[in-house]
């Protein structure tokens, strides 16, 4: 499960054509799964969604280091992806708990 740890928006004002959108802040999962960290609409107070941006595609923990991400709307996974090799999917069971980022999430 995913934590959303802040909701910064779902304003009328905050929208993707016609559609809902919210602004909301991620923290990664402390045991990732490989395949990726299922985010599901009541997570982030949507309805339903049709697909997430992460605000600058990176989430970044306290020292400074970097992990990729893309949201598989087909799935509803977060999937990480390892710095130093953006193709790899970071593995099976890593802690990645200290590494945030905010996501524009969008309501289908």
């Amino acid at each position: 499960m995913p934590t959303i740890d802040r909701y910064v928006s779902k304003h009328p004002l905050i929208s993707f054509v016609n559609a809902h959108a919210a602004l909301v802040g991620y923290t990664g999962p402390e045991s990732y799964a490989t395949g990726g960290d299922l985010i599901e609409p009541n997570d982030v107070k949507l309805g339903r969604i049709e697909d997430i941006w992460p605000v600058s595609g990176l989430a970044i923990n306290g020292a400074g280091a970097i992990r990729h991400l893309m949201f598989d709307a087909s799935s509803g996974l977060m999937i990480w992806f390892d710095n130093a090799d953006p193709h790899a999917e970071i593995a099976n069971g890593t802690d990645l708990s200290g590494f945030t980022t905010k996501l524009f999430v969008i309501e289908g």
